[in-house]
C-alpha cells in the first residue's frame, strides 16, 4: 500500500472514530434523557394507581360503616378497619411520590385533609355504634352530610388524576421524542459510518466486511416496555401497571398483596440462596439499580430482567418502594 492510499485510509480510519465518538456521546446523552422522561412517566403512573386506591378505599370503609350500623356483624366492622387502614397507607405514599412536585403536594395536602376529616367520621360512627348500638349514631347520620363530602372529595382526587393524566401526556411525548432522537443519532452515525467504510473498501478490499459488521452492530435496538411494582414496606405488592399482567398473565387481583418475592427475585453469580437484598434498602432507604433478576410468569416461566427499586418515603420515614423491571433481551442472556 503506498503512502497516499496509506494516508486516506488513515483520514478515513480517523473519521470513521470520530463518528463513532460523536454518535456515542450523543447516544449517551439522549438516552439518560430518555431514561429520566421513562421514570417521569413511571412515576405518574404510580401516583394515578395510589389515587384510584385511595378513593376505591374510602367508598368501601364508608359503605362497611353504614352496613355495620344495621347489621352490627364484626365482619362489616372488620372491612370498615381495613379499608381506613388501606386509606392512610394510599396517604402516605401519594405524600411521598408528590413531595418534590409543588402543584401535585398541595393537591394531595388538600385531598388529606377531606380524608381524614371522613375517615375520622367513620371511626366515631363506628366507635359509636359499638359502645352503644344503632341507636346511639342515628343523629349522626342524620346530621352526617355524607354525600356531599364524598362528592367533594371525589372531585379533589378527580382534580388531581386529570392533573396526573396530562402530564403524563406531557411525559409520554417527551419519552417518545427521546427515543426518536437517540434512533435517528444511531440511524445517522450508521449512515455516515457505512459510506467511509464503502470509501475505505475502495481503498482496501479486505476491510469492508470488518466495517459492515462494526455498522450492524449500531443499527441493533430494542424497545422493551418498563414493568412497575408498587410496594408496601413490608414488599407486598400493592400496585401494578398494565405492562405487568400483558407480561405474566396474572390478573391485576392475583398480584395485590402477594409478596414480591413471590414473583421475582434478584439472581446472581453466587450462591443461589443468596440473602433478599430488597427489604434491606427499604429499611436502610437506598436505591437499589441495574440488579440481574428474574421474574415467574402465569405457567412458571423465568423471565431475565433488570430490577431497579426506588424507596418511597414520607418525610424521613419510607413507607413503600415502586420497583421498575426491564425486560432483558435474549441477546444479552445468550438464549434464542
Amino acid at each position: 500500500m503506498n503512502d497516499k492510499t496509506t494516508r486516506r485510509v488513515l483520514i478515513l480510519f480517523l473519521l470513521i472514530i470520530a463518528v463513532f465518538v460523536a454518535v456515542a456521546v450523543l447516544s449517551v446523552r439522549n438516552i439518560n434523557r430518555s431514561v429520566a422522561a421513562s421514570d417521569w412517566v413511571n412515576h405518574t403512573h404510580a401516583v394515578i394507581l395510589e389515587t384510584e386506591g385511595l378513593r376505591s378505599a374510602l367508598y368501601v370503609g364508608d359503605g362497611a360503616s353504614h352496613a355495620y350500623v344495621v347489621t352490627g356483624d364484626a365482619r362489616d366492622k372488620r372491612s370498615c378497619v381495613e379499608a381506613l387502614s388501606d386509606v392512610d397507607e394510599h396517604l402516605q405514599i401519594l405524600a411521598a411520590l408528590t413531595r418534590t412536585e409543588p402543584s401535585q403536594k398541595e393537591q394531595v395536602a388538600r385531598i388529606a385533609v377531606l380524608v381524614n376529616r371522613r375517615s375520622d367520621f367513620i371511626r366515631g360512627v363506628v366507635a359509636a355504634r359499638q359502645a352503644a348500638g344503632p341507636e346511639a349514631v342515628r343523629s349522626m347520620l342524620a346530621e352526617d352530610a355524607g354525600q356531599p363530602a364524598l362528592k367533594g372529595i371525589q372531585g379533589a382526587v378527580d382534580k388531581l388524576k386529570d392533573d396526573e393524566l396530562g402530564l403524563l401526556t406531557e411525559r409520554d411525548t417527551a419519552s417518545f421524542l427521546q427515543a426518536q432522537t437517540v434512533r435517528w443519532t444511531v440511524w445517522t452515525g450508521v449512515t455516515l459510518d457505512f459510506l467511509l467504510l464503502a470509501g475505505t473498501g475502495w481503498l482496501v478490499s479486505d476491510d469492508i466486511a470488518a466495517r459492515r459488521r462494526a455498522a450492524a452492530v449500531l443499527t441493533e435496538a430494542n424497545s422493551i416496555n418498563d414493568l412497575v411494582f408498587v410496594i408496601t414496606k413490608a414488599t407486598n405488592i400493592s400496585r401494578v401497571n398494565p405492562a405487568v399482567v400483558r407480561l405474566t398473565g396474572h390478573e391485576t387481583h392475583e398480584l395485590i398483596h402477594v409478596p414480591f418475592s413471590s414473583i421475582a427475585r434478584i439472581t446472581g453469580e453466587g450462591a443461589p440462596a443468596m440473602i433478599d437484598p430488597i427489604p434491606q434498602a427499604m429499611n436502610a432507604g437506598h436505591d437499589l439499580r441495574e440488579q440481574r433478576a428474574v421474574i415467574v410468569d402465569k405457567l412458571g416461566r423465568e423471565i431475565p430482567v433488570r430490577m431497579a427499586l426506588f424507596p418511597l418515603r414520607d418525610r424521613d420515614k419510607v413507607v413503600g418502594g415502586v420497583v421498575i423491571l426491564q425486560v432483558v433481551p435474549s441477546a444479552e442472556t445468550g438464549k434464542t
